[in-house]
């Protein structure tokens, strides 16, 4: 479906409407693929980690601290793989 790149221009918008029927519905799963992402690292983050330093690391995984997760919370770059 995607090459990797962040959808930047009105012709790769277009072309999502391939597979999408809306804008609401790009947005969406766009979401949803964000949430996964951070869900996942906060996982990845928290395993074999329990009470205060699981909640830490989890509250530090959502804050978007580094540029990648600024571009992602901020959705300027969500690129799909």
């Amino acid at each position: 479906m995607s090459d990797g790149r962040p959808i930047k221009n009105r012709s790769s918008l277009r072309r999502a409407h391939r597979f999408f029927d809306d804008k609401a519905n790009i947005l969406g799963a766009a979401l949803v693929l964000s949430h996964r992402r951070v869900g996942a690292r906060m996982d990845a983050e928290a395993a074999g980690r329990s009470g205060l330093a699981a909640l830490r690391v989890v509250m530090l995984e959502a804050l978007p601290l580094d540029q990648s997760a600024q571009a992602e919370s901020y959705g300027r770059e969500l690129r799909v793989s």
